[in-house]
């Protein structure tokens, strides 16, 4: 039954970090791949962007692509958080039903987040105050859905019954600020790290090679993984219409 207060945002982000140390210590195998694929892509978007010259479509096939291999990784957290299952495997299966809407979702997150920023495009050659505008109206628009709905991530993760959009929007209803300083509070130790990292490191070709394609792949990974068990509270505390499975083992907080 989903609480009708708020969750503590500093203590949820923080307890979101240390199950996603948990959950490496459990499940290092899964972790392991993820890294190592995420290194791979890494490479290759910093090798396509450079030697191609095709950054815009580079950056857009990676997007894809990242969210793509972070699936089962971040499917495997929902699921040690909110039943206490330990699968240290990646299983990376599009065919799979609970994968595909996992990823689909994931997608149409993204997209929803572009769409600001080319609508603003398309109004640049209007009118620069004006595309301003629109962006700033569109990005907030956006985010607002994106804050409403993150908490159907977990529910898919789990094959809760009513893992839907509608649902999701109707459980958080009166809880966003709450969702959001959650989200904001669990990304900004990684965030931070990838700044300082990034300009310590990027002085030369090699060393920018080094952080893109070494050093901010760990940094995703853990900040997806402490992201996902962060949600994965978030849904134990408000889903109520998205449906709670039975065998629901939220693990402690320590």
């Amino acid at each position: 039954m989903a609480m009708d207060t708020d969750v503590p945002i500093i203590d949820t982000a923080i307890q979101g970090w240390r199950d996603a140390v948990a959950a490496r210590e459990k499940m290092p195998t899964l972790f392991w791949v993820a890294i190592a694929v995420m290194i791979g892509l890494g490479l290759l978007h910093f090798l396509s962007g450079v030697w191609l010259f095709l950054p815009l479509l580079s950056g857009v096939v990676f997007s894809v692509a990242q969210a793509l291999a972070l699936t089962p990784l971040a499917i495997a957290v929902h699921r040690f958080v909110l039943l206490d299952e330990i699968h240290d495997s990646y299983d990376f299966a599009p065919g799979d039903p609970r994968f595909q809407k996992f990823f689909v979702f994931t997608i149409a997150l993204e997209l929803l987040g572009a769409i600001p920023q080319v609508i603003a495009y398309l109004f640049a050659a209007v009118s620069t105050f004006l595309s301003s505008i629109v962006l700033l109206v569109l990005a907030v628009v956006t985010t607002i859905v994106a804050v409403r709905t993150v908490i159907l991530f977990p529910s898919i993760a789990v094959d809760a019954t009513g893992a839907e959009w509608r649902n999701a929007m109707a459980d958080t209803k009166g809880h966003s600020w709450s969702v959001f300083f959650v989200l904001v509070c669990a990304v900004l130790p990684a965030s931070v790290a990838s700044i300082v990292v990034v300009a310590l490191f990027s002085a030369s070709w090699l060393l920018t090679l080094v952080v893109l394609g070494f050093i901010l792949p760990v940094i995703t990974v853990f900040m997806v993984a402490a992201v996902a068990a962060a949600v994965s509270r978030l849904f134990a505390a408000y889903a109520n219409q998205l449906g709670q499975p039975t065998n629901l083992h939220l693990r402690a907080v320590v």
